[in-house]
């Protein structure tokens, strides 16, 4: 097998990227054995602009450098979009990998830096779901047009396979329907208030624990989980459903509820072209798979015409989990280029 290195452009370098940098270093053996070699050659974040270097940028100097708080040493000037222009114009890159902050609202900027490294005939692996949330027919026909790739496996589970379990392993069969505990920190939030903890102190220990943002309202007011309902409302029951339009339960819970109370997020296929979605407070039965959920735990359960319903779970995952998904669609992406 051919060992060239496929070029990749990292656009957003947060914990996710970075996790993924350490992923490939730490993989680099295993990688190589499948004929896949590796060099980043662009990294683009918001607070540092771009770093570019069409022969390789140095992975452990990336990593040191974010670790100090130190900027790129050669940075240029443009950012955002721009930026995203000047590393197309480049011709640097193989792929762009792009993990920016969500915005459930709209998808933007990360929508514009898909659209326009497809259009270029760039590949494309996002973890961001906001993207695809907003964008997912437009960027398929454009990857389709231009003969680029768009995997997007890390943007609802983590690292644990969903689409492509759907599309490679369930031929002929029809997804109608999804149930899921989508959001880790509304999990945990809840398994500390049913322990006794009171929600204001459960929030805040969130927050200590790396668990929450510093604004956990996009986890608990049910923005996260209706942005992957959108995502899987696109993909698996091929409807469009904009995160907005889906209606969400507004933290706090109901008092008094049980210790299976869960954040819900419900799409189901509803006549030709419609679905019917919801992100709900739930005290689901004993006998749920979703009620056994716990901590940062996520699920989701599949409801099909073939294998009645099969649910998937992912334990307490962590960014590198999420790494790990962006890391299986590389590989998907680049089978031909890594040839």
């Amino acid at each position: 097998m051919s060992q060239r290195r496929v070029r990749l452009a990292l656009v957003g370098f947060g914990s996710v990227g970075q996790a993924l940098l350490r992923l490939l270093q730490a993989k680099d053996a295993e990688l190589a054995a499948l004929g896949f070699r590796w060099v980043i050659t662009a990294v683009l974040t918001g607070s540092r602009g771009l770093w570019l270097d069409p022969a390789g940028l140095p992975a452990a100097d990336l990593l040191g450098r974010v670790a100090a708080g130190a900027g790129w040493p050669r940075p240029e000037a443009a950012s955002g979009a721009d930026a995203v222009r000047a590393l197309l114009d480049a011709q640097a890159a193989d792929v762009l990998i792009e993990t920016t902050p969500l915005d459930p609202v709209s998808g933007r900027p990360a929508l514009d830096y898909l659209r326009l490294a497809l259009g270029a005939g760039l590949s494309v692996v996002t973890a961001n779901k906001g993207p695809i949330a907003h964008g997912y027919t437009e960027l398929r026909e454009l990857a389709a047009s231009t003969g680029a790739k768009l995997a997007f496996e890390s943007t609802v589970m983590d690292g644990a396979p969903v689409f492509s379990l759907v599309a490679r392993t369930m031929p002929a069969t029809v997804v109608g329907g999804v149930r899921g505990v989508l959001n880790s920190t509304s999990n945990y939030v809840l398994d500390q208030v049913s322990s006794g903890i009171a929600a204001a102190d459960a929030v805040r220990q969130a927050q200590l624990n790396g668990v929450a943002e510093a604004d956990p309202s996009l986890d608990l007011d049910g923005w996260d989980a209706a942005t992957k309902l959108s995502v899987l409302s696109h993909v698996l029951l091929g409807v469009r459903i904009r995160p907005a339009e889906i209606p969400r339960d507004p933290w706090p819970p109901p008092a008094g509820a049980g210790p299976r109370l869960r954040q819900l997020g419900t799409v189901t296929r509803h006549g030709p072209g419609s679905v019917r979605a919801s992100v709900r407070w739930a005290e689901l039965r004993p006998d749920d798979p979703l009620a056994a959920v716990r901590g940062m735990s996520t699920a989701i359960t599949l409801v099909t015409d073939t294998l009645g319903e099969l649910t998937i779970t992912i334990k307490d995952p962590t960014t590198e989990q999420t790494a790990y998904g962006v890391l299986a669609d590389l590989l998907a992406v680049t089978a031909v280029l890594a040839r």
